[in-house]
């Protein structure tokens, strides 16, 4: 514990409003700060470490709203009192940066509460690779009396941090609720599980964000719900464990579970919870399901019972493959109990919420505002991770400048950013198999059209492929969000940069020379 003698006449300065610190003047130490501070700024606070002249605290931010600054960060209390040398001070920052990587919060703002002016630290911390936020008595007591605090705080956070550093869009993995927009209606499907559910969509549309963000909600409604990830490798008993597994971990059912593991078992488990715990739901959900139909053939015969008798709810997370399972007439494992649930881009609305509230809390202006919003709905065909791409990287080139400011300019040049047309490209060829790649790149010569002018176009050109072939895979380019139709009923790109990276490079001639080659190679490979 470091004490902070400066706190009382600091608080006495601030008059009237000081009163309601009067606690601090009883015990003007570090741990009664950094206590007022978490309950008057929605942070939630926990030692790290405590040594001498130094503690250093985990923030992470529990507010309602969308967080200002990364979470989490981290917080010192400094002992600036027993510094006398400028090697002292040098030695404390290179502890602190040390204390930074070594908890991995090296990236993120920092904020250091000292007990005095800190003369010697503070002509150095500026020069550290984090940035820091050093906040005196004085300061601290400013922060603490504000209104509301937490944005006081965090105002003089942004005024010190550079704004790559707080830059909230994230477009790749799942996204928290601070950053989820949109997909109210799908949301609140899932949360109410009237039904189960196939959610389908390409990559990076958000299915495993909204997957997230209703098994929060069904736990917080009392269901007695699970989530777990498959993956290609697992059988029915792989897959059973993991459910088993969840269920042990989340609602505390008997370890004993997972000494005679089957797909029964898990049956049995779900009518016990029924009987048991009535009328209270169970839910279980799967994500990246696409081959459970094919490789978990007894699994999905449970689950198929389990919904038909009212036991439990399902959500099934996948994409082609399992919109393919959920409508294979020919196979029961999947079709008539899972109710299709497909997933495409956000509104322009939504959109627009998406770009504006986080800059917004950066201090970013707009020029235009709804030019830029406009634009960058067109430029990402209304994927939320691709929105989140294009405004992270907006947000990236504001680095260093002096206004921070935002038009359409900006977007435009996002789109064609070397980073972005590298993501972009990887979620490309992520998304498609090699006769996707094929009929994508002979869109390029053919779109806008309609559908079937682009089937004739690929048979009558094209001998290998029959039309269901073609058909099926526009079908299959149409799901994974790089074809749509649009409102003239005409096929096109879902936004123009996928049509320039479908395309072969080359001239239309040299183009349709390598679909040729593709075409011998795919009838090759079916020989």
């Amino acid at each position: 514990m470091i004490d902070f003698p400066g706190l009382p006449a600091a608080i006495a300065a601030a008059g009237p409003e000081g009163l309601s610190l009067v606690s601090l003047i009883k015990s003007p130490t570090s741990r009664a700060a950094v206590g007022i501070l978490a309950e008057r700024s929605a942070l939630g606070f926990s030692e790290l470490e405590s040594a001498g002249t130094l503690e250093m605290y985990r923030c992470e931010d529990r507010g309602a709203t969308l967080p200002k600054v990364p979470s989490p960060f981290a917080l010192f209390c400094v002992d600036t009192q027993r510094l006398t040398s400028e090697a002292e001070a040098q030695g404390l920052c290179e502890n602190l940066m040390a204390l930074l990587r070594h908890h991995d919060l090296h990236t993120r703002p920092a904020i250091a509460l000292l007990n005095g002016d800190g003369r010697l630290l503070t002509s150095i911390l500026p020069l550290l690779s984090t940035s820091f936020l050093p906040l005196t008595p004085a300061e601290l007591v400013g922060v603490l009396l504000a209104h509301p605090p937490r944005d006081a705080l965090y105002r003089k956070l942004r005024v010190r941090t550079p704004i790559s550093l707080l830059n909230p869009y994230v477009y790749r993995g799942p996204i928290g609720r601070g950053l989820f927009f949109g997909r109210h209606d799908q949301l609140k499907k899932l949360s109410q599980l009237q039904t189960s559910y196939a959610l389908i969509g390409p990559r990076a549309i958000g299915k495993t964000s909204l997957m997230n963000l209703a098994f929060e909600s069904l736990l917080r409604d009392g269901c007695l719900a699970i989530r777990v990830v498959y993956s290609e490798s697992m059988g029915d008993y792989d897959l059973s464990y993991q459910i088993l597994d969840a269920f042990i971990r989340e609602h505390g059912a008997d370890n004993k579970l997972l000494t005679k593991v089957s797909p029964q078992r898990v049956q049995r488990l779900i009518q016990d919870y029924v009987m048991r715990s009535s009328p209270r739901k169970v839910a279980v959900l799967i994500d990246e399901a696409d081959l459970l139909a094919d490789r978990c053939p007894q699994l999905a015969g449970v689950f198929r019972q389990s919904h038909n008798s009212g036991w439990a709810k399902f959500v099934f997370v996948g994409f082609r493959k399992l919109r393919k399972a959920v409508n294979d007439q020919t196979k029961l494992s999947l079709t008539n109990f899972l109710t299709e649930l497909p997933l495409s881009g956000l509104s322009l609305e939504e959109c627009g919420a998406l770009v504006v509230e986080p800059m917004l809390s950066l201090g970013i202006q707009f020029e235009n505002l709804e030019d830029v919003v406009r634009t960058i709905h067109h430029e990402s065909g209304g994927s939320p991770s691709r929105i989140q791409l294009l405004c992270h990287f907006i947000v990236e080139r504001l680095s260093g400048q002096r206004h921070r400011l935002v038009g359409r300019q900006q977007a435009l040049q996002a789109i064609h950013d070397p980073e972005v047309r590298k993501f972009l490209n990887e979620w490309f060829f992520e998304s498609t198999v090699p006769l996707s790649r094929w009929l994508a790149a002979l869109a390029t010569l053919r779109l806008p059209c309609p559908e079937e002018r682009l089937v004739d176009y690929a048979v009558d050109n094209f001998y290998e492929f029959t039309g269901w072939e073609v058909k099926s895979d526009i079908q299959d380019l149409v799901t994974a969000n790089i074809l749509d139709y649009q409102a003239d009923g005409n096929l096109d790109f879902t936004f123009p940069a996928m049509k320039e990276i479908a395309r072969p490079s080359g001239s239309s001639a040299e183009t349709m020379a390598e679909l040729r080659r593709m075409a011998r190679e795919s009838r090759q490979k079916k020989v």
